[in-house]
């Protein structure tokens, strides 16, 4: 089972970080909305900071979020990133 990531509101850097100093072996990045060009940027830049790291799996897609005005439609990616 991969680490679950879900990207927010904090620096990129914090994500890689997060990602690159783990011994996990799989990490499934995740973000919805404006979050998903910070999702690509954490790929990235976890990528550049272990250069064992590779990404296995992107998916892109939408789901229903439920707010104060009704239900809308969010944009999402999930980026599985494995270590060799």
């Amino acid at each position: 089972m991969a680490t679950q990531v879900f990207v927010g509101k904090k620096s990129p850097f914090f994500y890689a970080f997060l990602i690159s100093a783990s011994t996990d072996k799989e990490f499934l990045i995740q973000a919805r909305g404006r979050f998903i060009a910070k999702a690509v940027d954490v790929a990235n830049i976890a990528r550049r900071m272990d250069s064992s790291l590779s990404i296995k799996d992107v998916q892109i897609g939408s789901e229903m979020l439920e707010t104060e005005q009704g239900e809308r439609r969010v944009s999402i990616i999930r980026i599985l990133l494995t270590r060799s």
